[in-house]
């Protein structure tokens, strides 16, 4: 099962989720690890079934002018330097979800470390900068 917004264009584009106070990341996982795709932006009404009660929440979804690979240097040109920096570290064996994006290094990984840069025009959009890059973009309602 691949959970994605239907439309009539035919190209797939991965968006990242942004919204005030109720925000999904962009990564929405399952049991077997899958990820939402768009295929376009504007609201979307997601609906949630767990432990036999279903949520129903209405999201902006927005394409962002960068991805996942470019310095870090390209985010500070379109956003501006970020309002929040916040560094993490994480080594093996450990899994941690910080600000909605889960971070699992793998055995013999020296572990993860970088910042979460946050911008006061789009709250709830995290950027992930790793190594001078952004190594994940994701979303998360709590500075």
């Amino acid at each position: 099962m691949r959970p994605t917004v239907e439309s009539s264009d035919s190209k797939v584009v991965k968006l990242c989720l942004i919204g005030d106070d109720n925000v999904f990341g962009s990564e929405i996982k399952t049991s077997k690890g899958q990820q939402v795709e768009f295929l376009k932006t504007g609201s979307s009404e997601i609906s949630v079934k767990l432990a036999g009660e279903v949520f129903l929440e209405t999201i902006k979804v927005e394409q962002l002018p960068f991805s996942t690979g470019v310095p870090a240097a390209d985010v500070i040109g379109v956003f501006g330097f970020p309002t929040s920096k916040k560094r993490f570290y994480v080594s093996w064996p450990n899994l941690e979800v910080i600000d909605n994006i889960i971070y699992n290094p793998g055995a013999g990984q020296s572990g993860i470390g970088g910042e979460h840069w946050r911008f006061e025009k789009h709250p709830g959009l995290v950027v992930s900068i790793i190594n001078d890059k952004v190594g994940k973009i994701g979303s998360c309602s709590k500075p």
